[in-house]
């Protein structure tokens, strides 16, 4: 859908299910802030009124929903997020996280006292919601080649060949995900040669999100418990070409997280690391490990995290309010130096 059809579908079955009228202020409205939102709506009760700036999306999952919470944060106004569904899962995640929504079939909620609203249940049409992903940035051998420029945005301007090893993928995607994102304005020529990355900051919370949702899962081992965390937490991860993500790389960065999970991202291969660390296998365990998607010089020899973006990204595809926090910590600590200069 787009904007106004998939907004003002939202809000006529918010009427049609609660009397309650929702004012469309304007679309896109040149609101001072640190993002723009899609567009910004006024409740008014008992004589008061409340203004919500409004994030839409076609397509929300658990995977995303962290992400989408905390740039949510960044709007002007109290945010409230507009999409096509918002699965149950999803719904939990926000009322968990005081974040208002509504969705096209009639899921809704709104604490504003004294409004309150709360709809549950509302299932889609047989048709299944999901956004397509479009461009060669945002398949996954992409999503490796934004990260890789994200993180060293000086490599832009090296040959394609070194490039493709850095990032680990194949030498030809390199030069369509270069002309990708040249098309969607997110890199410029700057001379007759060189090229430069502009709207980082865009293109991150773009990355974050398709990173969780198309990247992340094929990267995943599996998850597992160990019964000795603090020596599990002192292993050489050198001696297995392995990196602290999520979690501990956070508590690392920040410490401010006790880590609750500890993820892992591994370049050997994950069976001699499991049996020597006496890891059990176990959906619910303390412990996921994850395949590396970078070429092997590309994290500096010695260090035992992985880079600041892919932290981050970590903790928001847990969607966990603590974990929310923290990256937002990370993000005005180490990411703004990074992403905030065009």
């Amino acid at each position: 859908m787009e904007l106004q059809t998939l907004l003002t579908t939202a809000l006529d079955k918010l009427y049609e299910n609660t009397d309650l009228r929702l004012e469309q202020i304007q679309l896109e409205p040149p609101m001072e802030g640190q993002r723009r939102p899609d567009a910004l709506l006024r409740l008014r009760t008992e004589g008061k009124e409340k203004l919500f700036a409004v994030e839409c999306k076609k397509n929300v999952t658990k995977d995303t929903a962290g992400a989408v919470i905390h740039f949510m944060r960044e709007l002007p106004e109290k945010g409230m997020l507009v999409a096509n569904y918002i699965p149950p899962a999803v719904g939990q995640q926000l009322r968990a996280n005081r974040v208002p929504f509504i969705d096209t079939v009639g899921n809704a909620f709104i604490h504003e006292p004294p409004v309150h609203i709360d709809i549950r249940g509302q299932k889609p049409p047989a048709k299944k919601w999901k956004e397509e992903i479009k461009g060669a940035a945002y398949r996954p051998t992409g999503l490796q080649v934004v990260f890789g420029f994200l993180c060293q945005p000086e490599i832009i301007n090296e040959p394609f060949r070194t490039i493709a090893e850095k990032v680990g993928v194949a030498h030809g995607t390199v030069g369509w995900v270069m002309r990708d994102l040249h098309d969607q304005g997110f890199v410029v020529k700057i001379g007759k040669k060189d090229k430069k990355l502009i709207r980082r900051k865009e293109l991150l919370k773009t990355w974050v999100e398709r990173y969780a949702e198309t990247l992340r899962p094929k990267q995943f081992i599996g998850r597992y418990l160990v019964e000795d965390l603090e020596k599990f937490r002192k292993v050489r991860l050198s001696d297995y070409h392995a990196y602290w993500g999520g979690e501990p790389a956070a508590e690392k960065l920040t410490n401010y997280l006790q880590p609750a999970t500890f993820t892992l991202y591994m370049r050997d291969d994950a069976k001699k690391f499991i049996v020597l660390n006496a890891l059990k296998a176990n959906e619910q365990g303390n412990v996921e490990l994850l395949k590396t998607f970078w070429g092997p010089g590309f994290i500096p020899w010695g260090k035992d995290t992985v880079p600041h973006i892919l932290v981050y990204a970590d903790l928001l595809a847990s969607g966990q309010g603590r974990n929310i926090e923290t990256a937002s910590l990370i993000y005005e600590q180490e990411l703004t130096r990074l992403i905030g200069q065009d």
